[in-house]
C-alpha cells in the first residue's frame, strides 16, 4: 500500500482553510499493511482525523481490502 499514513497527513496539512470545501468525505482504501510512512505515525494521524471531524465536520470512511 505504501505511505498511506503520510498521504493522509499531508492532505490535511497542505489544504488551506480557504480551499476546504463545506462538505468533505475522505475515503481511504488500504490493505492494512501500512509500513512505509516516515513523517506521520498512527497516533498523529488519529489526532489529525479527530480534529478534522470535530472542527470541520469531515467524514472519514476506511475500506480495508
Amino acid at each position: 500500500m505504501g505511505k498511506t499514513i503520510d498521504k493522509i497527513g499531508n492532505a490535511q496539512k497542505h489544504t488551506s482553510e480557504e480551499l476546504r470545501a463545506e462538505k468533505v468525505i475522505v475515503v481511504i482504501t488500504t490493505d492494512g499493511m501500512e509500513n512505509a510512512s516516515h513523517e506521520y505515525n498512527y497516533d498523529k494521524i488519529k489526532y489529525m482525523i479527530e480534529r478534522q471531524k470535530e472542527r470541520y465536520r469531515w467524514e472519514f470512511i476506511f475500506l480495508e481490502v
